[in-house]
C-alpha cells in the first residue's frame, strides 16, 4: 500500500509555541506559609481557591490650567493581599500555622507558588511572597456538604514578585523539598 501525500502546512492555526499552550493551569499554584521557626514550607491542604492583589492608590493630578481635558494620575501608595479557600483538613499544618498567628496577632511569610513534581519530590517556584498579617478565617460547615475553609492575608510592606526578580533571585528562592528512598 502506498503512503498518502500531504500537501500544504497542517499546523497552520495550531501555533505550539503560542503563549496559550506556555499558560500555567491554576491546580499547579499554591499558597503556603512558612513555619514559625522558619524551616518548613507548608502548603494549604485541601486548597481550591486562591487570589493575590497588588493595588496602587493613584492620585489625580489634573487641573483646569494645566492639563485641559486630560486627567494625569500619578503613583500612590501600594498595598496587597490574598486570600484561599478549600476543603478543611483538621490536621493541617499549613493551617495551623495561620490559626496560631491568627489568634496570636503575628505575621507570617505566605507565599504563592508554582509547585512542580520532579522525580524525587517537589519543587516551589515563588510567584509572589511577603509578610502579612491574617485577617479573616472562615470554617463553614453546611449540613449536605464539605466542611470548608476559607483565609485572607493582609501584605505588611511590599511584596516579592517573580516577574520583577532577576533569574537568580527566582532561582535562590525556589524551594526543592525532595524525599529520599528507605530501600537503598
Amino acid at each position: 500500500m502506498a503512503e498518502p501525500q500531504v500537501s500544504g502546512t497542517l499546523t497552520t492555526g495550531c501555533d505550539f509555541d503560542a503563549q496559550t499552550a506556555q499558560a500555567v493551569h491554576g491546580k499547579n499554584i499554591v499558597l503556603a506559609v512558612l513555619d514559625a521557626t522558619c524551616t518548613n514550607l507548608l502548603a494549604l491542604a485541601g486548597q481550591q481557591g486562591l487570589t493575590w492583589t497588588v493595588e496602587a492608590e493613584n492620585s489625580e493630578t489634573a487641573t483646569k490650567d494645566g492639563t485641559g481635558d486630560w486627567q494625569v494620575v500619578t503613583a500612590g501608595v501600594k498595598s496587597w493581599s490574598a486570600s484561599t479557600d478549600g476543603l478543611w483538613m483538621a490536621d493541617d499544618e499549613g493551617r495551623k500555622t495561620i490559626i496560631k498567628a491568627l489568634k496570636d496577632g503575628t505575621y507570617v511569610c505566605v507565599g504563592m507558588y508554582e509547585r512542580e513534581t520532579i522525580s524525587n519530590g517537589v519543587k516551589y517556584i515563588p510567584i509572589r511572597k511577603g509578610l502579612a498579617i491574617i485577617t479573616s478565617d472562615e470554617l463553614e460547615a453546611p449540613n449536605d456538604d464539605n466542611t470548608t475553609y476559607s483565609a485572607e492575608f493582609t501584605g505588611s510592606g511590599p511584596c516579592w514578585m517573580r516577574e520583577a526578580a532577576e533569574e537568580p533571585e527566582i532561582t535562590a528562592a525556589t524551594i526543592t523539598i525532595t524525599t529520599t528512598d528507605s530501600e537503598g
